[in-house]
């Protein structure tokens, strides 16, 4: 599929190109983004039930080295064996898992938003409170087609929201995660796992603050 550059969540003149993923039905708690969110390009799924993705797509191309899932400041999260911790009315906290160095995935980081030259802004896995979405942010480098690429957002390893999507080539992807009727994502330990073909190739944890 031709696709066009990336220019952010509201780029002007940027049609949505037909889906080619498939999104599960939201879980409660989590419901459809305000007016004015998150919308498909370059043949991202689409989703009607509580977090968008944005997306932008190339040619094919080879899988190179390692990947890194980006933390606050720009490290390279080196992830934790074992169980969780627990925060005091937050739940539990599921550990890291770096990012898998076969993965096609080359970049995954938890962010604010993306600006016009596609640049996560705010990085951080600690959220004020009062956010009204958390994006995740994705590199993806030689997909081979019908490369399946599953997002899985969590609460206290509650799953909120799962999202699958269908990619090849190189991408660059932002997938967002709002809240339902309420007015903002409600404050505990949260975390989104990538998974690729049924393989578990990283987890970011992440945490939204009590007020």
């Amino acid at each position: 599929l031709a696709e066009k550059p990336f220019k952010g969540l509201l780029a002007p003149g940027i049609a949505a190109p037909p889906a080619v993923g498939t999104v599960t039905p939201p879980a409660a708690g989590i419901g459809t983004p305000p007016a004015g969110g998150a919308t498909t390009q370059g043949g991202a799924a689409s989703t009607t039930g509580g977090s968008g993705i944005t997306g932008t797509g190339g040619t094919a191309g080879t899988t190179g080295g390692g990947g890194t899932v980006t933390p606050p400041g720009g490290a390279t999260a080196a992830g934790a064996a074992g169980g969780g911790t627990t925060t005091p009315g937050g739940g539990t906290q599921q550990p890291a898992v770096p990012l898998a160095t076969d993965s096609v995935v080359k970049e995954a980081v938890l962010c604010q938003r993306v600006d016009e030259h596609n640049t996560p802004q705010g990085v951080t896995d600690k959220f004020p409170a009062g956010t009204k979405k958390v994006g995740l942010y994705l590199k993806i480098t030689g997909a081979l087609a019908n490369t399946e690429i599953l997002l899985q957002w969590s609460r206290a390893g509650t799953i909120l929201r799962r999202q699958l999507l269908m990619v090849r080539g190189d991408k660059q992807l932002i997938s967002y995660i709002y809240p339902g009727r309420k007015p903002h994502l409600q404050a505990g330990n949260y975390a989104v796992e990538i998974q690729q073909n049924d393989r578990l190739v990283a987890r970011l944890p992440f945490t939204i603050q009590p007020e």
